[in-house]
């Protein structure tokens, strides 16, 4: 698990630096009309997308592990096997219709400029979904550093012909969907390669011959089935809310959408380190379930629960209390009042964090039946508060609602994981909680006191080219990254004070540094550091 983390955690910065540059690029030289427009067709494509998976990439990171860890590899080839083929011709027809109805579609939402970006995305659906089943198949097999690596070569890619293509070709929405349509082309390209490698070094070839299918079929489906349903609920959560503000703002809609997407991207960052551990957590439980290890699977939950609150507090409560500057220097006054947007997704993103945690141990063990009830549950609530919260609130009541919609989710699985497993929380999970209270109050007040600062920060460059324009970015962003780490600092000192470390976090993190090319002696001293407290109680 650490190493995976190690891996998902370096993939993950490399991502958000890059995905940092790219969303002001965009927000600089893209008008908000044409900035919304692109995720608006995004969101709508996202619903689509569902049709053409049918929770075959979740299937395989469950059953190939699964498999694996009853040396059953005849089993995880079939399961390949069949998820390739069947989400090959899914995914092809699915595609196929979205092209033929984007017309109808955007005439839905009274706007005819979706309708050729639908079709453009129609191409990304087919694109997409060999990036999922390569993906899914690589975390089956813990190989997290390959997985990094394609999300940031297509990551990358996306921004560098985003910036080609915007400056010879002009900004546009469309520039843009082709952009990034090309980036995840390159990027599957990669993902290929490496889903061959990986299979190769596991001796997992095809087979051969269809007899197979129907004993596998009766396994996997109601599975499949339910995990698809699953998926759907998740995507309504994700995407829906897009569509019902375009359904509902109309003419500002475009406007409006541009801002909460830029702005719910940013709140990711609440997740950047703690996300890598609930990646890791599916194939290391799922192994455990076949190994029929239980007690060992509770451990790696309480830790990875544990971990993955010591890594998003400090984070979320820097977001919620600097989301204001954070836009305004980042992306222009003009997306500032995305600021409750970010902060009511930067709680959301912690509530899914947990969710998440306690969802993987009921996936491991097949239970995906309460998934699927969360999901449904949590998915009403967010459509309904959605069509609610809209009218009077506009883009803060969609954040609203998705938050919302991830503590119903992580209620839910709590309580069965409890039930089923005796899986409780953490020791100290609510002095944790209450220690971020205190770092948020504490930058809250530094906020307040330096907006004024923060806002008229201006740095003289002598040039005007693009390039002083993210010199400037970057300058506003350290400073504010002063205050994120004195952030750091105090939580630091309260998880210390409050007594919240336990021997195996030194551990666990004595573990990370290891990967890192600091010397041994140096990793000492920072380990005794950091973990001042049990130092004090030897």
């Amino acid at each position: 698990m650490a190493k995976g983390t190690v891996w998902q955690n370096l993939g993950s910065i490399a991502l958000k630096a890059t995905s940092f540059i790219y969303t002001i690029l965009i927000a600089r030289f893209v008008s908000q009309e044409d900035v919304g427009l692109f995720y608006f067709a995004l969101g709508i494509v996202g619903v689509i997308s569902i049709f053409g998976d049918l929770g075959l990439s979740q299937t395989l990171q469950r059953y190939v592990p699964y498999y694996m860890g009853k040396k059953d590899k005849v089993s995880a080839s079939r399961i390949l096997a069949l998820a390739i083929f069947a989400s090959t011709a899914l995914v092809v027809a699915v595609a196929a219709i979205t092209f033929l109805l984007s017309d109808s579609i955007a005439g839905a939402f009274e706007n005819p400029r979706l309708a050729m970006l639908l079709e453009f995305f129609a191409i990304y659906l087919v694109i997409n979904q060999v990036s999922n089943i390569c993906q899914a198949t690589l975390v089956a097999f813990k190989k997290m550093k390959e997985r990094a690596i394609g999300n940031n070569v297509q990551n990358a890619l996306k921004l560098a012909l985003t910036a080609a293509l915007v400056f010879l070709l002009g900004p546009s929405a469309k520039i843009m969907a082709v952009a990034f349509i090309l980036s995840f082309a390159a990027g599957s390209f990669y993902l290929l390669r490496e889903l061959h490698r990986v299979l190769t070094q596991n001796r997992l070839a095809p087979i051969k011959g269809v007899k197979w299918c129907l004993p596998l079929l009766r396994e996997i489906l109601p599975f499949g089935i339910t995990v698809v349903s699953i998926a759907g609920f998740s995507i309504i959560m994700s995407y829906a809310d897009r569509a019902i503000l375009g359904f509902l703002l109309k003419e500002d809609a475009n406007v409006q959408i541009a801002i909460y997407a830029l702005a719910s991207s940013l709140a990711s960052l609440a997740v950047i380190f703690s996300g890598s551990i609930s990646a890791i957590l599916l194939p290391v439980a799922s192994g455990l379930a076949g190994e029929q290890n239980l007690p060992k699977m509770l451990k790696a939950a309480s830790t990875s629960l544990r971990w993955g609150l010591f890594l998003s507090i400090p984070f979320v409560a820097f977001l919620m209390a600097f989301s204001a500057p954070m836009l305004r220097v980042l992306y222009g006054a003009a997306y500032e009042p995305g600021a409750m947007t970010l902060a009511l997704f930067a709680m959301g993103y912690l509530f899914s964090l947990l969710g998440t945690v306690q969802g993987t141990m009921l996936a491991a063990h097949r239970l995906v039946k309460i998934e699927l009830f969360a999901f449904i549950i949590a998915a009403m609530a967010n459509v309904l508060l959605n069509v609610l919260l809209i009218p009077p609130f506009g883009i803060s009541g969609s954040a609203f609602a998705i938050m919302a919609s991830f503590a119903i989710i992580f209620g839910i699985n709590h309580h069965f994981v409890r039930l089923k497993f005796g899986f409780h929380m953490p020791a100290g999970t609510w002095k944790n909680v209450a220690a971020g209270v205190l770092v948020f109050a504490f930058l809250f007040a530094l906020q307040s006191m330096s907006y004024g600062f923060i806002s008229a920060l201006a740095f003289q460059f002598n040039t005007e080219a693009t390039i002083a324009i993210f010199a400037d970015k970057i300058l506003k962003l350290a400073v504010l990254g002063v205050f994120l780490f004195a952030g750091c600092l105090i939580y630091l000192a309260l998880l210390n004070l409050m007594r919240l470390f336990e021997k195996e976090d030194r551990a666990v993190f004595e573990k990370l540094m290891a990967y890192s090319p600091v010397p041994e002696g140096i990793r000492s001293r920072i380990s005794s550091i950091v973990f001042w407290s049990l130092n004090a109680s030897r």
